[in-house]
C-alpha cells in the first residue's frame, strides 16, 4: 500500500520562566490567532504547559506543505509574542508531523 500521511505541522515555542497559564495567555492564544489565517487549515490542537506552547495544525488534504511550513516561518506573530515578553530567550520551531491515518 502507499504510504500515507496526515498533513499536520507542529509549532512550538519555548518561553523559559512563564507560568502554564501565562504560556497560555500570552503565546498560545495569540499564536493561535495569528495561525488560523494560514491557508488549507482544517483545526488547530494546542497545550500550554509551564515554558512551552504546543500548538498542532492540521491541513487539508493536497496542500502544499513546503509552501505552508515556509509561510509559517516567516509569520511575523510569532516574533512579535517574543518581542512583546521582553523574552530573549523566546524560540520557536515549526516541526512536521509524519503521522499515518
Amino acid at each position: 500500500y502507499p504510504e500515507l500521511r496526515i498533513p499536520r505541522v507542529c509549532v512550538v515555542t519555548e518561553v523559559p520562566g512563564l507560568s502554564g497559564e501565562d504560556v497560555e495567555k500570552f503565546v498560545t492564544v495569540p499564536l493561535e490567532n495569528t495561525l488560523s489565517s494560514v491557508k488549507n487549515i482544517k483545526n488547530i490542537f494546542s497545550v500550554s504547559s509551564r515554558g512551552v506552547s504546543v500548538i498542532r495544525l492540521r491541513f487539508a488534504w493536497g496542500a502544499d506543505m513546503e509552501l505552508i511550513g515556509s509561510d509559517i516561518r516567516m509569520y511575523r506573530g510569532i516574533h512579535n509574542i517574543c518581542l512583546k515578553l521582553h523574552q530573549d530567550r523566546c524560540r520557536f520551531s515549526v516541526k512536521w508531523l509524519i503521522q499515518q491515518p
